[in-house]
């Protein structure tokens, strides 16, 4: 355990994870929540970049998602939801699938007396550890297994984004009990997706014929097993509710009309970057991507709803 973690006060290394009695379906949870112990194997962490991930890690995919995060700051109005208490004090904020590390290292240039670790399965789109703030660590781990040890039941915060491509067949349960277990009793999950299967198609004319982008967004759906379905986000307060958090709620956003386009093109990369790395290439899609960006010209762009999960941890 290095020097920096072994000064951090909020980081308790010998704290056990209370898990409360799973009672599924319900949209309660169990009073019961004594401690539970929890298994003592460190997860190994991955030594190589080859994982399931179905987009780009190039410097594109990294710059995708640092649009990303601008465009969600922008909609939103914010890192964390106004609902997220932080203890007063330094208290201890994750971010899972941290990607590039954009959104721990603008929260932490917000709030600089926290500390701050990122978990990503691949670190290779995250700064290099020697130009992070001391307060900001990096750290490589798998979501689908549990937690090290070190690092269960640590943290007052646990924030996650897109994981629509990373959940496959709605085997959403592993992420779940996973967040849980970084989490302090009464510490807090915000979990932010798009929701895909909400989106439409807004048109500056009704009449407007959008023959490629209903073809993209509609017909061209992500096969099973590659992303899988999302039918978990429209169960996930009642799942969460049901495996350790309380006060689950769902909040939901919209972007403007006016950065409807900002959006719509960041999804035609994030397409181009899906069909090339999971779908065999571009070569059979090109024409109808490039007919997707004469739609948009002329005023017709996807566009997709955005939720925002919020949960206590009981």
């Amino acid at each position: 355990m290095s020097a920096w973690f072994s000064k951090l006060s909020c980081l308790n290394l010998t704290s056990k994870v209370s898990r409360p009695t799973q009672r599924a379906g319900s949209s309660e949870t169990s009073s019961d929540t004594s401690p539970k112990a929890v298994s003592t194997s460190t997860v190994k962490p991955k030594t190589t970049d080859k994982d399931s991930y179905s987009l780009s890690r190039t410097y594109q995919g990294s710059s995708r998602l640092n649009l990303q995060y601008f465009l969600w700051n922008h909609t939103l109005g914010f890192d964390l939801h106004p609902s997220v208490h932080i203890p007063s004090g330094t208290s201890c904020i994750a971010d899972v699938a941290t990607g590039t590390g954009i959104w721990l290292v603008a929260l932490s240039e917000q709030i600089s007396e926290h500390q701050y670790v990122g978990f990503d399965i691949s670190l290779a789109q995250a700064p290099d550890k020697t130009r992070l703030p001391d307060n900001i660590r990096m750290v490589r781990w798998d979501i689908f297994q549990p937690p090290p040890m070190d690092f269960v039941g640590s943290f007052d915060v646990v924030h996650i984004r897109h994981m629509h491509l990373v959940i496959k067949n709605d085997n959403v349960m592993p992420v779940v009990e996973n967040l849980r277990a970084l989490l302090k009793p009464n510490g807090y999950l915000q979990w932010d997706e798009v929701d895909p299967e909400a989106n439409y198609i807004a048109r500056t004319d009704a009449a407007t014929s959008t023959p490629a982008l209903d073809h993209l967004f509609n017909k061209f759906k992500i096969p099973k097993g590659e992303g899988g379905t999302a039918n978990w986000k429209h169960q996930l307060p009642a799942i969460m509710n049901a495996h350790g958090f309380a006060d689950s709620k769902l909040h939901s956003y919209e972007p403007s009309p006016s950065s409807y386009r900002f959006w719509h093109d960041l999804y035609m990369q994030s397409w181009e970057e899906f069909i090339k790395r999971a779908m065999g290439g571009l070569d059979a899609a090109e024409d109808l991507i490039a007919a997707a960006g004469a739609e948009a010209r002329s005023g017709a762009v996807i566009v997709y709803p955005m939720r925002v999960w919020v949960a206590r941890a009981v």
